[in-house]
Formats: structure tokens, C-alpha cells, sequence
């Protein structure tokens, strides 16, 4: 059953993968960004506290990294392992 669902994500990230891949992906992912970073600073009155603004950079901070990682392609360990 876990294989299963491994293979689900594996499938589901190789394509996402492909779909950022591509040139135009990543200008759109850089606009996307830059607003959802700036958006508390140009409507701070849309946050309660200045908690939900923080937990609000925090959260598109960490999809910035998770979204990174996948336009990264392979690591440095599994281009060493390739030459044999």
C-alpha cells in the first residue's frame, strides 16, 4: 500500500517538475512570488495581528524553498554516482 502511494508522489512531482521546467513557468513562479512576498506590506490592513502577516511570509517563504528544490533537477551525489 505504501508503494503505492510512493509511486503517487513520485509521479506526481516528476511532473511537476516537467511543468517548471519550462522558461515561461519561471517567469510566472517569479511574479507569483514577488506579490505573494510583498502582499502584506502593500495591504497590511487585510491582517488581524502582525502575527498572521509574519506566519503569512513564512508559509510563502517555505513553498519558495519546496519550489526551488524542484527546479533544481538532480543533486550533486546522484551526478557523482552516474560516471560510475
Amino acid at each position: 500500500m505504501k508503494t503505492v502511494q510512493y509511486e503517487r508522489v513520485r509521479k506526481a512531482m516528476d511532473r511537476l517538475r516537467r511543468i517548471l521546467r519550462h522558461r515561461g513557468a519561471r517567469a510566472v513562479l517569479f511574479i507569483l512570488v514577488f506579490l505573494a512576498l510583498a502582499w502584506p506590506f502593500m495591504a497590511p490592513a487585510l491582517y488581524a495581528t502582525v502575527e498572521a502577516q509574519c506566519l503569512h511570509l513564512f508559509v510563502v517563504w517555505g513553498l519558495l524553498i519546496v519550489l526551488l528544490f524542484l527546479l533544481g533537477g538532480p543533486s550533486a551525489r546522484n551526478q557523482d554516482n552516474s560516471g560510475g
